[in-house]
This record gives C-alpha cells, sequence and structure tokens, in this order.
C-alpha cells in the first residue's frame, strides 16, 4: 500500500511540472520563433550550447531545473542531484544513486542520511495550500514541530541545526508570514516547481529567502513566489524573493523559480567597502515577472557566478550591477522577453554600473523579438573596466547590443543585432572590438566610433534588408585603428566620417585605403580606376625607363590621372593610399 502511495504521488509531481515545463516552453516558442529559421543563428547555437535551435536550448535548461522524466519514475531521477523521494505516511524511502532507485525502510540503519529534517504539510481545506505544516526529525523519524504559520515551522527546523545540516521542503504551497532566514552551513532543498514559498498577503517581507551575515549556506529546487500584488509597501527595499546581505560567504542559489517579488526577485544587497559578501552562486534560476530588476548585485560585492539562468520579462535591468561589484562571471543565461514591459526607460538585459571591475560577460543569450521594448543587450557605465564580453548572441535590440563607456574592454565573438550594435562613447578608451558578426538593424549602424585608444579588427559587419545606414560612424576619436574587417558592399556608407578620422585604416575588404598596381601606356597621359574608397591622398609612382621627363598626378574618387613630361611608351608601376 506503501509503494502504490508513493507511484502515485510520484506520478502526480511528474504530471504537473511536465505540465508546467510545457506551457514554458510554448510560450517561449511564440515569443522567439522569427529567429530560428536563421542559418547563423543555428551555428551560433550549436557552437556555444550544442542544440541547433533556440527551442532545444529552452527545453534543456528547463530540464536541467526541472524533472528530467523519461518514464518509470523508479527508474528516473526527480531532478539533479535529487536523492530522496519519502512516502510521508511511514518510514518507507526511496533513493536514487548510482542509477537506481534503492528502497530504504531503515532510515537509523543506513548510514547515508538525505535530509536532517523533512518539511510538509496538510490542506485541510482543500483550497491548495497547506494550513498545517510539520517539520519531521530525519535521524528520530520523529515530528518534532507542527504549526499553521510555514515559516515559523521551516525556521524552528533550522535553528535546531546548529551545527548545519539539510532542510527538504515537499511539494506543496507555503504560505510565508515571516523571512526564512538559513543559518550557516544549513542547506534548504525542494522538489522543484512544486515545492512553492509564497509570500503572504501584505506581508511586505525583506524577501521571503533572507541569507544574512551567514556563510556555507544555500537554497535549491524551491519556487518563491513574491506574491507582489498582494503587497502595499511602496519601499523599493524590500520586498524581494531571495536576498543575501551583510557580509555572506559561499553562498549559493541555484535551480529555483522566483518570480513576482514586488522588487527585486534575486539579489545581494547591504554592500559597502567594509561589509559586501563573496563567494555568491546565482545558478539555473528561472527568475521573472518580478517590479524591478530579475538578477541585482549591489555595491562592492566580489566573486559572483550567474550562470545557466533564464530570466525575463522583469521590467528595469534583467541582471544589473550597482557601484564597485567585482569578479563576477555572468554566463551561458538566456534573458529575453516576451511582452512589453510597463516602464517609460526600457532598460539593458545586462548592466554593469559604474567603477566595477574584472567581469567577464560570456556565452549569453540575449532575445528581444520584433515589437518588444528592450533597449540595449549589455551596457557598461563610465569608469567600469577590465570587463570582456565573448561568445554572446544579442538579437533585436533597439538600440545598442553592446554600449561602451568603461576602459579596457575586449569585445570579442560574439553575434550582434541591434540598432547601432556597438556603440563605444566618447568616454571609453582603451577598447579591443574583435573577431564579431555585426548585423545592423535597418536604417541604422554597426560600430559609432568614439573614445580613445580603440582597435577594431576583423570583424564582419553586415547589410540588412532594408539597407543599414553605414557600418562604422567616426565620432572624433583618438588613436583609433580600422584593420582587417569585412565590409558588406552593399552598404551605402562603409565608413561615416560625422567628425575626426582614424589613425590607421588598412587591411579591410570592400573599403580599400591601400592600393598598387600597374599600367602600360604610349603618349603622356594615363587614367586607371584605383579602386580605392575615396580620392585618393597620395600616389607613388615609378617607370620602366628613365626617359618620362617627370610625371604628376591628379585623382578623383574613382580614378587616377598620371601625366608625364615626354611622350612615349611606358609602363607605370603605382601605389596610392586614401587616408580620409
Amino acid at each position: 500500500m506503501k509503494t502504490k502511495t508513493l507511484i502515485i504521488t510520484i506520478t502526480l509531481l511528474l504530471s504537473s511540472i511536465i505540465l508546467y515545463q510545457q506551457t514554458q516552453i510554448q510560450q517561449l516558442q511564440q515569443s522567439i520563433q522569427n529567429i530560428n529559421s536563421d542559418h547563423i543563428v543555428q551555428q551560433w547555437l550549436i557552437e556555444h550550447y550544442g542544440v541547433s535551435s533556440i527551442d532545444e536550448l529552452v527545453q534543456q535548461k528547463l530540464k536541467e531545473y526541472g524533472v528530467q522524466y523519461a518514464g518509470n519514475p523508479f527508474t528516473t531521477a526527480l531532478y539533479p542531484g535529487q536523492l530522496q523521494a519519502e512516502n510521508i505516511t511511514g518510514m518507507h524511502w526511496y533513493t536514487y544513486k548510482s542509477g537506481s532507485l534503492l528502497n530504504r525502510t531503515d532510515v537509523i540503519a543506513y548510514p547515508e542520511q538525505t535530509a536532517s529534517y523533512i518539511i510538509f504539510g496538510e490542506d485541510t481545506d482543500n483550497d491548495g495550500v497547506y494550513d498545517i505544516i510539520y517539520a519531521k526529525n530525519c535521524t528520530t523519524g520523529q515530528i518534532e514541530f507542527q504549526g499553521t504559520d510555514a515559516a515559523t515551522v521551516i525556521q524552528h527546523a533550522i535553528n535546531q541545526l546548529t551545527n548545519g545540516g539539510k532542510i527538504f521542503i515537499k511539494n506543496g504551497v507555503y504560505v510565508i508570514n515571516t523571512e526564512i532566514k538559513p543559518k550557516s552551513n544549513i542547506h534548504i532543498f525542494g522538489e522543484g516547481d512544486t515545492t512553492i514559498l509564497r509570500q503572504g498577503d501584505d506581508r511586505n517581507l525583506q524577501a521571503v529567502v533572507l541569507f544574512d551575515s551567514v556563510q556555507n549556506a544555500s537554497i535549491q529546487y524551491v519556487s518563491v513566489n513574491g506574491n507582489k500584488d498582494a503587497q502595499t509597501s511602496t519601499n523599493t527595499a524590500i520586498n524581494h524573493g531571495i536576498q543575501v546581505t551583510n557580509s555572506c560567504r559561499n553562498i549559493k542559489i541555484a535551480h529555483n523559480h522566483v518570480h513576482d517579488a514586488k522588487n527585486l526577485g534575486i539579489c545581494v544587497f547591504g554592500g559597502d567597502s567594509e561589509n559586501y559578501s563573496i563567494g555568491v552562486e546565482i545558478v539555473g534560476n528561472i527568475v521573472h515577472d518580478n517590479g524591478r530588476d530579475g538578477i541585482a548585485l549591489d555595491d562592492y560585492h566580489s566573486r559572483i557566478l550567474i550562470v545557466d539562468n533564464i530570466v525575463y520579462d522583469n521590467p528595469d535591468f534583467l541582471i544589473g550591477t550597482a557601484r564597485y561589484v567585482n569578479n563576477v562571471i555572468i554566463g551561458r543565461n538566456l534573458l529575453f522577453f516576451t511582452k512589453v514591459m510597463p516602464t517609460d526607460n526600457p532598460r539593458e538585459a545586462i548592466l554593469i554600473s559604474i567603477d566595477c571591475y574584472n567581469i567577464e560577460i560570456i556565452d549569453n543569450l540575449i532575445v528581444n523579438p520584433e515589437g518588444l521594448n528592450l533597449a540595449k543587450g549589455i551596457g557598461t557605465a563610465s569608469s567600469a573596466y577590465n570587463i570582456l564580453i565573448s561568445g554572446n548572441m544579442i538579437y533585436g535590440t533597439l538600440s545598442n547590443a553592446i554600449e561602451i563607456r568603461g576602459s579596457n574592454l575586449h569585445v570579442c565573438d560574439n553575434w550582434l543585432n541591434g540598432g547601432y550594435v556597438i556603440n563605444i562613447h566618447s568616454e571609453a578608451q582603451d577598447i579591443k572590438i574583435t573577431n564579431n558578426y555585426i548585423l545592423p538593424r535597418s536604417y541604422t549602424g554597426g560600430i559609432a566610433l568614439g573614445g580613445a585608444n580603440i582597435l577594431i579588427t576583423d570583424n564582419y559587419i553586415k547589410n540588412p534588408s532594408p539597407t543599414a545606414n553605414y557600418g562604422i560612424q567616426v565620432n572624433n576619436p583618438t588613436g583609433a585603428i580600422v584593420t582587417n574587417n569585412y565590409f558588406d558592399p552593399t552598404l551605402p556608407t562603409k565608413i561615416d566620417y560625422v567628425s575626426g578620422t582614424i589613425d590607421v585604416i588598412k587591411g579591410n575588404i570592400n573599403y580599400v585605403t591601400e592600393n598598387s598596381g600597374s599600367v602600360e601606356f604610349s603618349g603622356t597621359t594615363v587614367s586607371f580606376a584605383h579602386g580605392l574608397a575615396g580620392t585618393p591622398t597620395g600616389v607613388w609612382a615609378s617607370f620602366n625607363s628613365t626617359g618620362y621627363g617627370g610625371w604628376t598626378w591628379t585623382a578623383n574618387s574613382t580614378h587616377i590621372t598620371i601625366t608625364v613630361a615626354n611622350s612615349g611608351s611606358y609602363t607605370v608601376y603605382w601605389r596610392a593610399e586614401y587616408q580620409p
């Protein structure tokens, strides 16, 4: 009987999560279907994610977050790393280990324990919310705490673990009326999207889950619902989903579903020069429909890992930092909108604020479907420095795919599409733009070139249909070098000189600034095409004999004319340069 009950419980759990996944996948397919046919998008996805379409990528990431169901639940893990599936009617356990489920009926005798406490509940009025919550000690098998307030019961269990331990919260809806505060060495696990921690109406908590001055703690496989529409406070410093604050160390926030917080979804806050958190991992979460940022880092925090998250429909920044944040990796995240955001100032998908340093933004996919209002893909503020932006795909931003204001930035190996794709502002300096595929939106441009000490090399600048306005626009840079780039021959203006010039420009395809050749002629004058991007600023010539008696040249935008003093038959060897 116990085994039958377990099978039914697991089957219902799997069915509900699979249905949620299918709904999510359908929504994502609907919002980004317009770009799946692009061959270049497909190649980028294969190279960076090992999948051939965005649909596959979404399914892959959702499976990493949720249930890995392939048939019989007795041969399939509930989710990556999950170890327990307990029948709460008795001490009957099943543990997934080494590819098979092991029957555990004697918890005390078994050498490996999966949790210190199990939290579960009872819905006495059938409204879908637990009314009585229990905390069972997994060593003794006894229910040690029970009550009508979920946060109180969970916190009681946490407080008993003075030397650390694991809290496993079974599936169900738990109303949270006070903050859940993990202590040091406490690790909270749920059963994925069906373990729901929902903030109570008008509670206006600091955060549903609050890590405060602790170390070596985590929360994984839990759904956090901020219940934003039922919160009345206008204080933007509270009402977050999950928050890390006050000099925490080594915190892991992984594989959670965080949504509908009135302010920030996941945040590392409370930072100053003497009080900041170090070593926070934000991995594999789904974060959406929060009132402000999806994932946010306050001042000074260090050694932050933000990878493999799905973040969408947060109206300010999808991922953003405040000042002085350092040593951060933002990688392999899927960032997008599915609807127009209610904001008068559409923001960046990723923002790196002033004075941040040692940041890597790598292998992210940022998508803005047509008609939605993601203004910019990645933005770096003035005085941010030592930043690598590499391997990202940014598609469809209304304005810049990448906006640069800092220093010591390297933008390389990205696939970029947007309005005025890369914008290098006047305060930017020591910038490298290398080996990017750049596709402007129609009637915009590829690279806006300002700043100081700028290298633009080995990029492929494509022309959309209808056409873009230019490939590179020159806006009074100093120390600019533009070499070995490919300009689409259909671009109406390869380089648009608004103000200033480029110090070194050579080796570019379809924008020739150096050319040479030879031509034979008889008489005193010969005219020939020079193939340069503009009227030559310098022409050099030598002849196959010395009888020409001196020579002069003139030129226009297409041809060079050489005139010699003495009539005869000559071969002239010429070289010309165009330096705008």
